[in-house]
């Protein structure tokens, strides 16, 4: 009888399905031999958030979520001596959301078909707002939402199938694999607008 004294196991990521995950096992005997047996098996792995046949949709934070403009213009008022208001701790999280926005992000989260994520640039040099972004989505949103939070200045390295963004380009945005869904544009003038376009591609 052979038994597993040293198990090793090494998951990997396989180039198809994205609920399948690769399992090496490899056992070896109590005397420290060489291995006995290697055992290769493609489990599926039911994945809590994620679908291979959903829809992945990842949605904006400044402008998209919450009024950055707005609150930009509130804080700038608040702090006339600096040229960069957004350096003072308080402005990310004190945004307020958009019209429609919170009804709409969690219609969109609750379909059954869609996987949606938060994808928003951080201001890199203000460490603070790596933080505040995440608390935002916490009191709006609700802590689940936070680990669907994506911070990145790079956001065409995500994989999905749409992008709703108030920006056309600058963080990556023209290079994203999917289709981009420019909030604020005449297509897409706010959250309703969103909502119906999805109701008729989900």
């Amino acid at each position: 009888m052979v038994r597993s004294s040293n198990l090793e196991t090494a998951p990997v990521l396989t180039s198809g399905s994205a609920r399948e995950i690769e399992i090496r096992l490899t056992f070896r005997r109590l005397d420290g031999s060489s291995s006995d047996s290697v055992s290769k098996d493609i489990i599926e792995v039911e994945r809590g958030f994620m679908s291979d046949q959903n829809t992945i949709i990842y949605v904006d934070m400044d402008d998209v979520l919450c009024a950055y403009l707005e609150g930009f213009v509130q804080h700038q008022a608040k702090h006339p001596e600096l040229a960069f208001p957004q350096s003072q701790p308080g402005l990310y999280r004190g945004l307020e959301p958009l019209p429609g926005a919170i009804e709409g992000y969690k219609w969109l989260h609750e379909h059954p078909n869609t996987d949606v994520f938060i994808l928003t640039a951080p201001s890199v040099k203000n460490p603070h707002c790596y933080s505040e972004k995440r608390e935002w989505v916490e009191m709006h949103l609700g802590i689940a939402a936070t680990e669907n939070l994506i911070i990145s200045p790079h956001k065409h390295l995500n994989k999905g199938h749409y992008l709703i963004d108030d920006m056309a380009s600058g963080k990556g945005q023209d290079k994203f694999e999917g289709e981009l869904l420019l909030f604020g544009s005449k297509d897409f003038p706010n959250w309703n607008t969103v909502i119906d376009f999805f109701k008729n591609h989900l």
